[in-house]
């Protein structure tokens, strides 16, 4: 296999065997004109021909300083070492590498170097060194699920993982690429190179949504699907060159990683932090947004509520009034958090928005200006109609009328290819058909319903509580709990499901130095607070240790994994508070 990459290119193409070089005096107009990448290697080789040395990705520390700086002719020399490597290593097109690497800049080089080559990256979360016992056994299934021979990540994290996979085989090779991709910046090009740039309908990447039980999902992601998702950021949130984004949230799939493409696609700047940090300081956030400038910015609702709570506790003021999107995503955006964030950040009503998504439609289905349904409290997720988008609400395969709450389906050039390796479950998700319509729908699994023009979700199929014919969301429940007794548990982490045919299960977890002696009632006090607030029984509320309740890579609640635990009594002892 041969592949050639030129750094002083400008190239657009749908075919690599029919490569033309763009004029440099047509830049301006690929910049105020998007429709001219047709794969985001399109748009890095542009980039880095005629601004090599803008810095594009910038990644800070707790303290909001920078740690990494990198420009769009890094980018490009370090992902040409890594492909240069993938090549002398065997790899042909087609093939998988998984793509797992600490929180920072490094993994960038890895997912573009694949994509190079037209290999598939297939980008997780990284396993945990303090929890290989079950860490590296789940990242194996991911691997296996991938066919994947090797694993990108850094020189560091590849010594460790490589010495631990004497005790705890993962199936694959580790490949540091940081010290690689240095030398490779300043090496001859390898002979026989030829540009690159991907075709539209080639996979471009996968993202696994699961596999801690079970087998993993990994999402085809094409190029077409992520440049039609950059493309309609841009259209909803006005991201240009000139914007500035501040990102804390992970970046291996969804929110974090189509956060870094959509900002190379457009040539604008991403500061960057890790999810630890913020979590740890929360007002690291509002550091790199107000050192920064920045525009725009994405987080799941817990943590505009805790941002919020430390700017109280801390006496602090922080405006963003440079802010044109404050987006919420991940979770369902509460009502009140939302007044909150206009209130207290300074930003305009119509600058706050909120996205539904998943990673099915790559990262978001619908999104746009937080509208609050005065009925009912619930936050508006975007229209249900587009030139590039229809939302159906479908009741046992048909559609249903305005207002009433059903399954939410999708049709968009952003619907993903469907599931790696699983052509039964990709056709029972990805092909369903709706009667007076053409084209297939998504079955996205969750609830909703459109009313105005506009979607509100309330809710996942499979988590809805059924107590005597009557639908109870857990999200309702969870939330109320959470805000009663916020300064005891730690909020975001509350989970509630089916415990019995006509009872609920509820955990929660304890805040640091949570004190039995003094708190021995708390799970009666939540039981009673689900009965009086809610009408439903509590027959089981666990508190769990801080961090102890399962989570996906991009924080949301494993909520079919909670009730199983517990209905079954599989916490460990070691786990449980009370």
């Amino acid at each position: 296999m041969t592949v050639e990459i030129k750094r002083d290119a400008c190239t657009l193409s749908h075919n690599s065997d029919n490569n033309k070089t763009l004029p440099h005096s047509h830049y301006e107009k690929q910049q105020q004109n998007m429709e001219f990448f047709t794969t985001i290697l399109e748009a890095l080789n542009c980039h880095a021909a005629q601004s090599p040395n803008k810095v594009v990705f910038t990644w800070v520390g707790r303290q909001c300083k920078e740690q990494n700086k990198m420009t769009f002719k890094q980018l490009q020399d370090q992902s040409n070492a890594v492909a240069a490597h993938l090549i002398k290593l065997g790899c042909q097109k087609g093939d998988r590498v998984m793509v797992a690497y600490p929180f920072g800049l490094e993994f960038l080089a890895g997912m573009f170097g694949a994509m190079k080559i037209g290999v598939i990256p297939c980008s997780i979360y990284p396993p945990n060194p303090k929890q290989l016992k079950t860490e590296l056994p789940k990242f194996r299934r991911f691997a296996e699920d991938a066919g994947a021979k090797y694993a990108l990540t850094t020189n560091t994290f590849a010594t460790a993982m490589t010495a631990a996979s004497v005790f705890y085989v993962t199936g694959v090779k580790w490949i540091g690429t940081d010290q690689l991709s240095i030398k490779g910046s300043k090496a001859k090009k390898p002979k026989h190179f030829k540009q690159f740039v991907g075709e539209p309908d080639a996979i471009c990447f996968i993202q696994y949504t699961s596999g801690s039980t079970g087998r993993p999902k990994g999402v085809m992601v094409s190029h077409h699907h992520l440049v039609e998702t950059c493309r309609a950021g841009i259209s909803l949130t006005d991201l240009n060159t000139t914007s500035v984004a501040a990102l804390w949230v992970p970046q291996y799939h969804d929110m974090g990683l189509t956060g870094f493409m959509s900002c190379l696609y457009t040539g604008s700047k991403l500061v960057a932090a890790s999810p630890l940090d913020f979590i740890a300081k929360p007002l690291l956030w509002a550091d790199m947004v107000e050192t920064y400038k920045a525009t725009h910015t994405s987080a799941p609702n817990f943590a505009y509520a805790l941002l919020l709570k430390r700017l109280e506790q801390a006496n602090r003021k922080s405006h963003w009034s440079c802010m044109k999107a404050a987006m919420f995503g991940g979770e369902p955006a509460q009502s009140h958090v939302v007044q909150a964030v206009v209130k207290t950040l300074s930003i305009k009503p119509e600058q706050v928005y909120n996205i539904y998504g998943m990673a099915e439609m790559v990262v978001f289905v619908t999104g746009g200006p937080a509208k609050i349904d005065s009925e009912e409290g619930l936050v508006s997720c975007g229209v249900v109609d587009s030139p590039t988008l229809k939302i159906r609400i479908v009741e046992d395969g048909n559609e249903v009328e305005d207002g009433k709450v059903g399954s939410i389906w999708a049709q968009s050039p952003r619907v993903a290819a469907g599931y790696y390796g699983q052509p039964e479950l990709s056709n029972y998700t990805f092909a369903n058909t709706l009667p007076s319509y053409d084209g297939t729908w998504l079955d996205t699994g969750d609830l909703g319903r459109a009313l105005d023009g506009q979607l509100y979700v309330t809710g996942r199929v499979k988590d809805v509580i059924i107590i005597n014919g009557k639908n109870y969301y857990p999200t309702d429940v969870e939330l109320s709990i959470d805000e009663t007794f916020g300064d005891i548990i730690r909020p975001g982490r509350t989970t509630a499901f089916q415990h019995g045919e006509d009872s609920v299960g509820v955990t929660v977890e304890g805040r640091k130095g949570f004190d039995n002696s003094d708190n021995q009632d708390l799970a009666a006090q939540i039981a009673n607070h689900v009965s009086k607030i809610h009408g439903l029984f509590a027959s089981e509320v666990v508190v769990l240790k801080l961090g102890v309740t399962p989570k996906t890579t991009s924080g949301k609640l494993k909520r079919s994994e909670i009730r199983q635990k517990t209905i079954a009594g599989d916490w460990k002892e070691a786990s449980i508070l009370l």
